[in-house]
This record gives C-alpha cells, sequence and structure tokens, in this order.
C-alpha cells in the first residue's frame, strides 16, 4: 500500500496486490470504516487484475501455439 500526496479524492489497485490511495480521498474520509470500507473496495480489485492479466498472458500463449501448430503442419504436407 502506498500514498500520494495529491489534492484530487483517489484510490487505485495497480498490478501485484498494491494499494495507492491519495491524499485527497484521505482527507475526505469521515471515520475508520470509511476507509475499511475503501480498502476493501480495493482488495477485490487486486487480485482481478492479476486473473485478467493471467488470462491475457494465457491467450497470447493459446493464439501462439495455434499459429506455430498451423505453420508446422502446413511445412508438413
Amino acid at each position: 500500500m502506498f500514498f500520494l500526496n495529491e489534492s484530487m479524492p483517489n484510490a487505485w489497485a495497480p498490478p501485484r496486490g498494491k494499494i495507492a490511495v491519495n491524499r485527497g480521498l484521505l482527507l475526505a474520509l469521515n471515520n475508520e470504516a470509511e476507509l475499511a470500507a475503501l480498502l476493501g473496495h480495493e482488495i477485490v480489485h487486486s487480485p482481478f487484475r492479476r486473473g485478467a492479466q493471467a488470462m491475457q498472458r494465457g491467450t497470447l500463449l493459446q493464439g501462439t501455439i495455434l499459429t506455430t501448430s498451423i505453420a508446422v503442419d502446413d511445412s508438413q504436407s
């Protein structure tokens, strides 16, 4: 988790399980419950991003394997 000295209220979950929160958002929170809700929301997004990235890599790998398979099959014909 890291904090940025930015006045605009914002938080996000960059890849690799991190959470970023701007100072402006921290100042806008009224209590610990709101902070807990914010962190919970961002935690939910973090694994999804890693999963989405893994799916993209898997799709790329499948495409590469299919293309290679077709090329090898054509060269043997």
